[in-house]
């Protein structure tokens, strides 16, 4: 398990309690020796945003580092066997304070509510390295972190086709912005891909390149609402559940 310590910006008492759920969950779902910090922040966002998360800093070249690519902080900590910055915090995570929220952690609500629960644990995920670095612009594709764009170590398990080229392999530019649109991005990670049954998960990776969604995220279409793999999805709608970050994840 993990010891995660959650430092509350103007929750109110409810939506703090279902946070804690899904850190709670998380907890028994990761194993690190060194404790994850947690910045969360209630706060006004953009209308329809629901919340965002992310590592608040990124490593390389740490104690213990399997390579040269770039690490979120909770994880660059679990592999180094310490924690690279002791004052701050791994994941600084946002949530709406306008949304129209379910609090409770049952799974109940209305289906205008969005379960909070599910949606901490979504975006939490990214925190933990759920996460890549590629980019779109003008029909060019790029990776990398940084003056030098060293790629995350998410980037390196991601593959144009079920069995295809690894996307890293292929040059910045307008090839590689082919395959970040191509609709046929998976993920070769050996554990994932034998907790999808033998076959390499589909990453999503629209034709039309969403900064928000494209490549860090599960397919949304080949993982539907009601799949034990959805949490890592793009898109969760009004009423939607699910409690478990799921095998793939």
């Amino acid at each position: 398990c993990a010891n995660i310590e959650v430092t509350y910006n103007n929750f109110p008492a409810d939506a703090e309690e279902a946070f804690q759920a899904a850190v709670d969950i998380w907890a028994y779902s990761l194993s690190s020796s060194v404790t994850i910090r947690i910045t969360a922040n209630w706060t006004f966002l953009s209308p329809g945003l629901l919340g965002s998360a992310g590592s608040s800093y990124v490593y390389r070249n740490f104690a213990n580092a399997p390579d040269d690519r770039y690490y979120g902080s909770a994880l660059a900590d679990q592999i180094a066997g310490y924690d690279l910055a002791p004052t701050q915090p791994d994941i600084i995570a946002n949530f709406n304070s306008t949304q129209n929220w379910y609090f409770g952690t049952d799974g109940g609500g209305t289906f205008s509510q969005f379960d909070l629960l599910s949606v901490v644990l979504h975006e939490l995920g990214h925190g933990f390295g759920f996460a890549s670095s590629f980019g779109y612009s003008g029909g060019n594709g790029s990776y990398g972190v940084g003056a030098n764009n060293i790629p995350m170590a998410y980037d390196e398990l991601l593959t144009l086709g079920q069995n295809g080229s690894p996307l890293l392999s292929l040059a910045e530019g307008s090839g590689l912005g082919s395959a970040l649109t191509s609709n046929n991005v998976y993920c070769n990670g050996d554990h994932a891909t034998e907790s999808a049954g033998g076959s390499h998960p589909r990453i999503h990776a629209p034709v039309s390149f969403n900064f928000s969604s494209s490549i860090s995220h599960l397919n949304e279409f080949t993982y539907l609402a009601g799949s034990e793999n959805s949490l890592m999805t793009p898109s969760m709608g009004p009423s939607e559940v699910i409690h478990n970050p799921g095998p793939i994840a």
